[in-house]
This record gives structure tokens, C-alpha cells and sequence, in this order.
């Protein structure tokens, strides 16, 4: 066939029909002659388009995006899904343009209207654009072809990807349940083991949203073994990632940490190394240690399997880092860098956009401020941190109006909130503020057992930066008080730790504090300041 000008030999071959060539042939020929005619059709279009060189299937071998017009194997169709699949449940993107993706899924569902694969890719494809409704409507769809395959807990396992991504964790739980009792009915080991890592991710959540944080209580996450090394890190990184956010216990927090970074070693998990580096820069910088935290950024920043919700991570530290040395404009730069670098998956992503709104604010440029991502951190309640500093910043407003009364009121209310939830990593700078609320109203006794408090939550919590801020202001009512050597030793002992962690706001307070101190001297006592 490559050749036309080689002869063609007309001598027939005989076959034996019960050889393996034989039975083949006679299979395809039976399966030939029992097709209906759009099944015949479609054979010799893609016969045709094949000879003739014309055949879409390039594109897939190649790697390319799926643009050819041209009939496209039904194998080489669910191959290209699944991999594009796997991609976005790992990732939550990839590198294909979410339209063009959209636009080939229609063209397949004509040609193969029965594969269960189009309707969860372009379930995934509407969930990375933020299309819920339309997400909605596609599980439907991949559920009835997926019972119709006996296929079902892929599809009960993506809704309850969706519900929990919704926050409904109750709920997620549920359709998890339901997808791990249908993946030990058709035998799914490998179902099995991802559902049960996302049992384990909501029965921890909803633990920690009741109860005080105690993660060595919480067997959820330790009980299970995954055979699934990918899983396995996973779970790891999403105990490090609880107990840095919930103010766990540092040995822990290093020991996942560390038994993560093993394992990628060992079975090249390439998939999760950025947020190995990105959660160990952000547990050195909550330490105060700058220079670890920069170093593990930049191993961060230089994986190439990073993506959209990692990139956005790095620049939110990167950013904040520079905003807590005083660089507002190259903070801004960071962050309009990443919206350069991801120009699809930006548009969907709020915490760059808000936080950029702070920046802008506190740089003095609130005409560029766009009202709607100011008010974003109040919508999104399960970032909590977010929403603690949009709070911070209205009662800076109402400060900068003198409406103390109503400053300390919305602090009293969260404060009581956070005390209920026993959310206790969150309260050190609400009760900072109040602090520093009743010391310009000249409350200062009042301000003693606050800043106490505060600093054996930041202590236990390891919050250095908010420890180190708390102390401050304790010594600085220590003088008021008349208590004057305590103030000096306090201010002598953290002096070293506040230069290091390299804090514009932190050293100012401390030459604030030192120069209330020592009123006498034209600079500070202490020569490193």
C-alpha cells in the first residue's frame, strides 16, 4: 500500500481458520456483517480518511491540541480523555484552552455519544471555569452512562468533589459513601483508595469546624494505608497543611513535611513537590525565619509541574513577604506577574485579587480598587485569615473616623465568635487590636491580661510574628505603668529575633518602643536598629 508502483501479488494466502489470524478475521467479519448501517458508514469514513492521510489520530500521537477535523479512533479518543482527566483531578487545570476543549468534547460527543469519559471531562472543563450549574447537569450525564458501563463510582466520587468543593462537607460525605460502597461491589481497589482519602479530608474538616484543634485525637487521617504512593503523599501533605494552618504541633508539622519529601524522592512524585516546597516556605516564614522560607519559595517557584493554584500560593507568600518589608510596588508587580502567566485560570481565582486590593490600599491607590474584591474576603468564609484582615481593615476605618466604641464592638463580636468555634489560632490579632485600642484610650491595666493571653496562644501556636508584636506592646504598657526595667528586659531579649524576621512594621514599633524607653538619645540604644 506505501508502494503503488510495487507489483500486486494476486496469489491468495490460505488461512487456517481455528489459527489465532484466522479466528480474527472471522470476528471482524461477523461483527461486520451484524453492524447497522451507521456503524458501516462510519467504517468506511474512517477508512477513506485514513488512506488518504487525513485522520486525526495525528494529533493525539503527537501531543498536540485536538483541532483536526478530520475521524478520530474511538481508542485514541478515551485515551486522550483519561489523560486530560487525570490532569485536571490533580491539578484543576491544564494546558489547553478551556473553550477549545469544549469545542472538541461537542465534536466527539457526534461521533461516539456514549462515551462516559465526555461528560466527566467536560464536567471538570466547567468546574475549572467556575460553571457549576453546567458541572451540575454533567454529573447527571456521566451518571447514567456510567451505570450503563457498571461504572459507578467515578461519577458519585465527582459529585462529591463538587459538594465539597461547595463547602458542603456533610453532604460530600454522603456521595463518598455511597462511591466507596459501589467501588467494593464492582472491586475497585484503586476507587477505593481515593474515595477514602476524601472521606478522610471532610471527616477532618468538619472535626476541626466543632472542636477544639487536637490533631493528636484525630485518627481519621492515620487509620488508612494507601497503596497508592500519589495518595499516600497527599494525605501526608493535607495533615501538614491542617496542622499548619490550625496551629498544630511543630514536630508533627516537620515529620510529614519530611516523610513527604522521602517519598517523592523515592517513587518521583513529581505532582506534589511544589506544595511540599510551598507549604515548608510558608511553616519557616510563620516562624519568622525569612531566609528558610525564601529559599524553600524559590524551590517552589522553580518546579515544572507547577500550576494555576500553586502559582497563585507562591505569589500570595512572595507578596506578602515584600509587603512585610515595606515593598508595596514590587508586592503588586508579583501579583500582576502571576495574572500574566495564567491569563485563563487568573480570571476564576479571587485571594490574588483581594489581596492585591489591600496592597493597594495601604499603598494609598484606593482609586484602583475595584469595591467587589474588597468585599470578596466577607463572601468566602472558609478563608478565615482573609476574612480576619478585611475585618482588621474596617476597624482601622472606623479608627481613623474616632469611632472607637464601634471599633472595639465588631472586635468584641468576633472575638466571642472565634471563642465558640474555639478557632483559637485566629484570635492573637483581634486581641492585638483591642490592646492597642484601649491603650489610646488610656486603659492601660485593662491591656495587661490581653497581651498576656496573646502571648501564650502565639506561643503555643507558634505565631512568632504576632508573639513578637504582642511583646512589644507589653513592654510598652510595662512602661506606662511605671514599670520600666521589665519593659527594657522585655525589649533586649526579642531585639535579635524582630531584625531577623525582616518586618518593616515590627522594627518600627520596636524603635518606637526603644525611643519611649530611652527619650534622651537621638537614635536607639541598640546599634543593629
Amino acid at each position: 500500500m506505501d508502494d503503488e508502483n510495487k507489483p500486486v501479488n494476486n496469489e491468495q494466502v490460505a488461512v487456517n481458520k481455528g489459527s489465532v489470524l484466522g479466528l480474527f478475521i472471522r470476528r471482524c467479519v461477523m461483527d461486520y456483517r451484524m453492524s447497522n448501517i451507521i456503524r458501516v458508514s462510519g467504517m468506511i469514513r474512517a477508512y477513506n480518511e485514513y488512506m488518504s492521510g487525513i485522520s486525526g489520530d495525528a494529533y493525539f500521537v503527537s501531543g498536540e491540541d485536538p483541532r483536526s477535523e478530520g475521524w478520530v479512533s474511538e481508542y485514541n479518543v478515551q485515551i486522550f480523555m483519561k489523560a486530560q482527566i487525570l490532569q485536571l483531578e490533580r491539578s484543576g487545570s491544564n494546558q489547553i484552552d478551556p473553550d477549545q476543549l469544549n469545542v472538541f468534547l461537542t465534536k466527539v460527543e457526534i461521533m461516539y455519544p456514549f462515551l462516559a469519559e465526555t461528560s466527566r471531562l467536560r464536567y471538570l472543563n466547567n468546574i475549572r471555569v467556575r460553571e457549576y450549574k453546567k458541572a451540575v447537569a454533567e454529573i447527571h450525564v456521566n451518571h447514567d452512562l456510567s451505570i450503563e458501563e457498571s461504572n459507578l463510582p467515578d461519577p458519585l466520587l465527582n459529585l462529591g468533589r463538587m459538594e465539597y468543593s461547595f463547602g458542603h462537607k456533610k453532604t460530600a460525605i454522603s456521595a463518598f459513601s455511597d462511591a466507596q460502597a459501589a467501588s467494593i461491589t464492582t472491586n475497585d481497589a484503586e476507587s477505593s483508595e481515593e474515595i477514602q482519602y476524601w472521606i478522610s479530608a471532610c471527616d477532618y474538616n468538619i472535626y476541626n469546624t466543632t472542636v477544639e484543634n487536637d490533631l493528636d485525637n484525630d485518627q481519621s487521617t492515620n487509620t488508612f494505608v494507601y497503596n497508592d504512593p500519589y495518595l499516600r503523599s497527599l494525605s501526608t501533605l493535607s495533615q501538614a497543611r491542617s496542622l499548619l494552618y490550625e496551629g498544630g504541633d511543630l514536630k508533627q508539622l516537620f515529620e510529614c513535611l519530611y516523610k513527604t519529601s522521602i517519598s517523592q524522592v523515592q517513587n518521583d512524585i513529581k505532582e506534589t513537590k511544589p506544595v511540599h516546597y510551598l507549604l515548608s516556605a510558608l511553616t519557616w516564614y510563620k516562624l519568622g525565619n525569612r531566609a528558610s522560607a525564601l529559599s524553600y519559595m524559590k524551590l517552589a517557584k522553580g518546579c515544572k509541574t507547577q500550576i494555576a493554584d500553586d502559582a497563585e500560593q507562591i505569589a500570595l507568600l512572595e507578596a506578602d513577604m515584600l509587603v512585610t518589608e515595606g515593598h508595596l510596588d514590587e508586592a503588586i508587580q508579583v501579583l500582576d506577574r502571576f495574572q500574566s502567566e495564567f491569563p485563563i485560570d487568573s480570571q476564576f481565582r479571587y485571594k490574588w485579587r483581594q489581596y492585591k486590593a489591600s496592597i493597594l490600599k495601604k499603598n494609598n491607590q484606593s482609586d484602583q480598587i475595584n469595591p467587589q474584591y474588597s468585599i470578596l474576603r466577607f463572601i468566602h468564609t472558609d478563608e478565615k485569615e482573609q476574612y480576619i484582615d478585611g475585618l482588621l481593615d474596617q476597624v482601622n476605618d472606623a479608627l481613623d473616623a474616632h469611632e472607637y466604641h464601634t471599633a472595639l464592638e465588631l472586635l468584641n463580636e468576633t472575638e466571642r465568635t472565634i471563642r465558640n468555634k474555639s478557632l483559637y489560632p485566629l484570635l492573637p490579632p483581634i486581641l492585638i487590636k483591642q490592646a492597642d485600642i484601649y491603650m489610646t484610650m488610656g486603659l492601660n491595666e485593662k491591656v495587661k491580661p490581653i497581651l498576656t493571653e496573646t502571648m501564650i496562644l502565639t506561643r503555643k501556636h507558634s505565631q512568632v510574628m504576632h508573639f513578637l508584636a504582642a511583646v512589644i506592646k507589653q513592654s510598652e504598657v510595662f512602661l506606662l505603668t511605671g514599670e520600666r526595667d521589665k519593659a527594657i528586659y522585655m525589649m533586649e531579649t526579642i531585639t535579635p529575633k524582630v531584625l531577623s524576621t525582616g518586618s518593616v512594621y515590627l522594627r518600627n514599633e520596636l524603635i518606637r518602643v526603644d525611643q519611649l524607653i530611652f527619650p534622651h538619645t537621638a537614635v536607639s540604644c541598640h546599634p543593629n536598629i
